[in-house]
């Protein structure tokens, strides 16, 4: 049903004159692809802009048959109120429609109040290889700043592994003329571990021994070797036997019982030195 003379017919009575300040009717339809017409009906006035209506059809003639219908039950919601303009135009020319939702299908940017979940490596710190004996051993994580399939790059200053859940995730960037570490992945993957030329005290770990044990493939030094000897001990040893044999010892060698005290002070502080690695 063509609604054009319908409408003309109800409008033709009343011609606005040039004092009326009347909202004007308007509509337009446009082609945006194969069986995909965009349709529109809106009035424009000093008030603004108002939408009443506006669509998808599959063809020019659905559209323009919707618009149209809706204009005539706009105009006869409120009869007189509108100037009604029939004039076909192009939706785009007459309203810019709705923006169809397009798939954005780049990658998501991070965002900047996301918290970093950042991946470490650990060190071993065996202080048995220092003059400064006071020191604790202690597990360091370094931060890994970049891995591919072959290679990991961790940065060289560390934090306390124990600290991580109180230390901010943000690591100061490098210095200039300071190189990161490059492990080989595999390595990492195969055994648990990768050692690096400029890193030679400590190899790098996957995670820390349980209860911050010391790792089982670590050698120890000269001076560790002289005091398990002065032991009768030999590494590995646990805690256990190093209480036990340090009893039995200091009751061979206790001034007390007929010993040296130069020799009792030797083995104490040998097992002063041992059960800070164990």
């Amino acid at each position: 049903m063509n609604l054009r003379p319908l409408i003309q017919r109800r409008i033709g009575a009343e011609r606005p004159t040039m004092s009326e300040s009347r909202p004007s009717l308007r509509w337009g339809r446009t082609k945006l692809g194969p069986k995909r017409v965009y349709w529109v009906v809106f009035s424009r006035g000093s008030e603004g802009e108002t939408l009443h209506g506006d669509g998808y059809e599959a063809d020019i003639a659905a559209a323009e048959r919707t618009a149209l219908a809706v204009m005539d039950r706009v105009n006869r919601l409120e009869p007189g109120r509108y100037k009604v303009s029939l004039q076909r135009k192009s939706a785009f020319a007459a309203r810019r429609p709705k923006k169809v939702p397009v798939v954005d299908r780049r990658r998501p940017q991070a965002k900047s109040d996301r918290a970093l979940v950042r991946a470490y490596l650990y060190t071993y710190d065996d202080p048995s290889f220092d003059k400064d004996q006071s020191r604790r051993p202690c597990w360091n994580a370094h931060p890994i700043l970049k891995q591919t399939a072959k290679r990991v790059w961790v940065h060289p200053r560390s934090v306390l592994a124990e600290e991580l859940d109180t230390v901010e995730q943000s690591f100061p960037p490098l210095n200039p003329g300071e190189a990161a570490l490059v492990l080989d992945r595999q390595d990492l993957q195969r055994e648990g571990r990768a050692s690096n030329r400029r890193h030679s005290q400590s190899a790098f770990y996957l995670k820390p021994e349980p209860n911050g044990g010391r790792p089982p493939d670590l050698p120890v030094s000269v001076r560790t070797h002289q005091a398990l000897a002065l032991l009768g001990l030999t590494w590995p040893c646990d805690s256990e036997d190093l209480k036990a044999t340090y009893r039995r010892r200091s009751k061979e060698v206790h001034p007390d019982v007929g010993g040296s005290p130069e020799e009792f002070r030797r083995l104490q502080a040998a097992y002063e030195h041992v059960s800070r690695l164990v």
